[in-house]
């Protein structure tokens, strides 16, 4: 796992905290500059890391206690 991937998974959670439910899969593509199957990907990780990550025909939302 490189530098830049730890970065964007950071961002990731910025993002998701800040704006919930604005960030698809699509939107965080451009935002970062890779693809959409990244992102699924950099999700899928971030909750197996324990980020309860909820999705909805809105975007993500990051769940908290």
């Amino acid at each position: 796992m490189g530098n830049t991937n730890l970065k964007r998974y950071f961002k990731i959670i910025e993002l998701l905290e800040k704006e919930p439910n604005k960030w698809t899969c699509g939107k965080l593509g451009l935002y970062f500059g890779v693809s959409k199957q990244c992102i699924h990907r950099d999700i899928n990780k971030l909750r197996n890391a324990g980020f309860d990550i909820k999705c909805s025909n809105k975007g993500y939302c990051l769940m908290q206690d």
